[in-house]
């Protein structure tokens, strides 16, 4: 499904995801919330399109453009994943 028109523009981030006793290297979809750049880790099917569940913001002064192929950005932090994983 489309993502939902309220989203706007998706980017891809290449990031260092961080989880208790692993980390490891991602590319995720990257949304700006108001000039806030935030990482969506999940999007949920919801009636008109997709929409971010799961989100990280980052630190604006972090992202670096990076125009590799399939990937707009790197961010220079590692992310923590905010998921209780089981």
């Amino acid at each position: 499904m489309p993502i939902h028109p309220s989203v706007g523009r998706v980017y891809r981030v290449q990031h260092i995801m961080t989880r208790p006793g692993d980390s490891a290297l991602y590319i995720s979809d990257l949304i700006f919330v108001g000039k806030v750049p935030t990482i969506v880790i999940e999007w949920e099917c919801r009636p008109g399109g997709d929409y971010p569940v799961v989100t990280v913001p980052l630190d604006r002064a972090r992202l670096l453009p990076m125009k590799a192929k399939g990937t707009d950005y790197l961010y220079e932090d590692p992310v923590s994943d905010p998921r209780r994983l089981h």
